[in-house]
């Protein structure tokens, strides 16, 4: 193995046992990646993705429904004034602004939720019976009116097929909004993805070199960039160590690829989120790490660092490992 950059995944391998790391640097003994972990990460991954995803069409689309609903109240008061009323069609006039005060309140709904998306069954119900309404006032009125003018009679019927129009994307929207949601709930992802560890996104350098790897996703929260580590496999009953240094360098790679040091970063096991702080004492920590991987390349050689036979026994390089203790 060369001198650094170290990649995330070394250094939570030699804070787990430093013999281990060495091991695996050699090519002795079985990987640590099980096909199981694999598998659980890919799916992640797809999650996670999708939440990204879902999250951006709900926001393209919010757009266009706000853009249909504007330009068809205008072309629907642009039409009405080019309408001829008489007394005995007042009916069709208070339709007409019903309809217009019925889209008033949907698109308000539709802004808010594009801000915050916290509705339930019933507030989505209630958004679409008024997208509804309106189409079916606007129909009313439309069918009631005198037109006088063929002009009139085409600007009221092209703000029908706008509203309708923001009918199907309010759809839309919900859909795409209920699918981030559930993800989100399940994944206990709160906040914007800006960055998942796949193929389709870079690998992550320190700006001094010692440092190399990939988050498992990194979010936006309140305009902070936190990295974020999926564990798979047994919940411990806290953090451990290692995994805690493993997010320590993925803290240093945001501050130096991002532009702002994270104050902290998660990491998940299971659906159990844990926040780390990312303090100078543990960034200390982390470079020193870095610094005992380097001599150990420079010695050829490392040394179990632990007396846990139990520790030994769970280890995947306990096979070719000559300082084991079980």
């Amino acid at each position: 193995m060369n001198a650094p950059p170290f990649s995330a995944g070394d250094v939570e391998k030699f804070s787990y046992c430093p013999l281990s790391w060495w091991l695996g640097v050699r090519g002795d003994g079985a990987s640590p990646v099980t096909a199981a972990g694999t598998g659980r990460h890919l799916e992640l991954n797809s999650d996670l993705t999708a939440f990204s995803q879902n999250k951006h069409n709900a926001a393209l689309y919010s757009r266009m429904i706000m853009y249909y609903a504007l330009i068809s109240t205008f072309l629907a008061v642009l039409g009405v004034s080019l309408l001829d009323f008489n007394g005995k069609l007042v009916v069709s006039r208070l339709l007409l602004i019903l309809a217009v005060l019925w889209l008033i309140i949907a698109v308000s709904l539709l802004y808010l939720a594009g801000r915050q998306f916290r509705w339930g069954s019933a507030g989505e119900r209630w958004v679409i019976y008024m997208a509804v309404a309106a189409v079916l006032f606007a129909l009313i009125s439309i069918s009631t009116l005198q037109v006088n003018t063929y002009l009139a009679h085409a600007i009221e019927s092209v703000s029908l097929i706008w509203l309708i129009g923001a009918s199907i994307y309010l759809h839309f929207t919900i859909t795409a909004e209920r699918s981030a949601a559930e993800i989100s709930r399940a994944r206990k992802v709160e906040g914007k993805v800006v960055y998942v560890g796949d193929d389709e996104h870079p690998v992550l350098y320190s700006s001094d070199g010692l440092f190399s790897g990939k988050p498992d996703f990194i979010v936006e929260e309140d305009g902070k960039i936190i990295p974020c580590e999926f564990k798979s496999g047994r919940k411990p009953a806290g953090p451990l160590f290692s995994h805690i240094m493993q997010l320590s360098a993925y803290c240093r790679l945001v501050e130096d690829n991002y532009g702002t040091r994270p104050d902290f970063g998660y990491i998940y096991y299971g659906s159990e989120k844990h926040a780390i702080d990312f303090d100078d004492d543990l960034e200390r920590l982390l470079v020193s790490k870095a610094g005992e991987m380097k001599a150990c390349i420079e010695a050829g050689a490392a040394h179990r660092n632990h007396r846990r036979a139990g520790k030994c026994a769970g280890c995947s390089r306990r096979e070719a490992c000559p300082e084991r203790l079980a």
